[in-house]
C-alpha cells in the first residue's frame, strides 16, 4: 500500500511540475494580482472576443486564448468595495449570475493565504461541449473572476495546467 501511495504522489508531482513549466505570469488590475497562464496563450484580438464571447473588450477584462481558440481564459473585474470576508456571503449571488448551470464543482479554496470560490460546469455550443471552471476572489477591495474554458474533448490534457494556473494566483 505504501508503494502505491508513493508512486501516485510521484506521478502527481511529475505532472504538476510539467504543467508549471508551460506557464507564463501575467498581472491584472494594476498589478493587484498575478497568475500564471499557459505559455501558448496570447491576448485575444477584439474581433475574436466579439465572435467567441459576444462582448466588446473593455478596461475591466482581459482575454487570452491559444492559437485555435479552443482554450481560453477571461479575467474580469466584477465589483468594487468588496472584502475577502464578504466573499462567502456573496456566493449565492455569484452562482445566480451563472444561470441554471448544473455545477460539477462548487467549493471554497484557500490559495496562498486567500479565500477563493471555485465552480465548474459544462455548456453546449453548436457542435461542441465546453468545460468552464471559474474562480472568484478579492484583490485590492475588488471582486474578480477568472474563467477557464476548453472543449470537453481536450479537458483531460488541460486539467493539470488549469489547476496549476489557479494555484499560482498571487494577490498583492
Amino acid at each position: 500500500m505504501y508503494r502505491i501511495t508513493l508512486l501516485l504522489l510521484l506521478a502527481a508531482n511529475y505532472f504538476t511540475a510539467a504543467a508549471q513549466k508551460d506557464l507564463k505570469a501575467v498581472s491584472f488590475a494594476a498589478h493587484k494580482f498575478s497568475i500564471s497562464i499557459p505559455a501558448v496563450m496570447d491576448t485575444m484580438p477584439a474581433d475574436k472576443i466579439m465572435l467567441k464571447y459576444n462582448k466588446k473588450p473593455d478596461a475591466k477584462s482581459q482575454y487570452y486564448a491559444n492559437a485555435d481558440y479552443s482554450f481560453s481564459i477571461v479575467m474580469d473585474e466584477i465589483a468594487a468595495d468588496i472584502t475577502e470576508d464578504m466573499l462567502e456571503p456573496l456566493k449565492p449571488q455569484l452562482l445566480q449570475q451563472l444561470g441554471k448551470q448544473k455545477l460539477t464543482e462548487n467549493r471554497s479554496l484557500n490559495i496562498n493565504g486567500h479565500k477563493l470560490i471555485a465552480v465548474a460546469f459544462s455548456s453546449e455550443v453548436p457542435g461542441n461541449k465546453i468545460f468552464n471552471r471559474r474562480i472568484f476572489f478579492v484583490a485590492g477591495k475588488k471582486l474578480f473572476s477568472i474563467a477557464y474554458n476548453t472543449t470537453e474533448a481536450d479537458l483531460a490534457k488541460r486539467k493539470a495546467v488549469i489547476e496549476s494556473s489557479i494555484r499560482s494566483l498571487q494577490i498583492k
